[in-house]
């Protein structure tokens, strides 16, 4: 790939998609944007449904993959990135979406090997380690309970 040289404005709006996640989830999309990042892979093979883990709306995951494209010259322009902001109604799920989109990522990343949905419904304080992503419903929980 050719990349067009270094531009901050570019590499400005990358970072307001990491302050606009963090915002949304308190949390970070991802450690280091490298292949290296468990994370950061998962965003590149379905940015949407990486999104959708953690409870956040169609509108603002659209927002979020139009600012994390990997070409920078593809990104939002700052001025379009507003007006969307402006004009979302909500940057998450509503309880229905979050409902269904549990079943749909559970399928997703459980659906063709049922043990390991088993598994990651086992106890959430046990000290096994489980690489497979929490289902969206455990994300949530886990996130309302903190602001509770």
């Amino acid at each position: 790939m050719n990349w067009a040289p270094y531009s901050t404005a570019h590499s400005d709006i990358w970072s307001l998609g990491v302050i606009l996640f963090f915002m949304i989830t308190r949390g970070h999309p991802w450690e280091v944007a490298t292949t290296e990042d468990e994370h950061f892979c998962r965003y590149i093979r379905n940015g949407e449904i990486y999104f959708h883990e953690y409870g956040i709306s169609q509108g603002a995951s659209a927002i979020l993959q139009n600012i994390f494209f990997l070409d920078p010259r593809s990104r939002i322009k700052l001025a379009d990135l507003k007006r969307e902001i402006e004009h979302l109604d909500t940057f998450f799920m509503s309880e229905e979406e979050l409902a269904q989109m549990n079943e749909q990522l559970e399928l997703y990343y459980y659906g063709s090997c049922p043990e390991l949905l088993y598994e990651s419904h086992q106890d959430v304080g046990s000290d096994e380690t489980n690489s497979s992503p929490p289902p969206a419903w455990l994300v949530e929980s886990l996130w309302m309970n903190s602001n509770s």
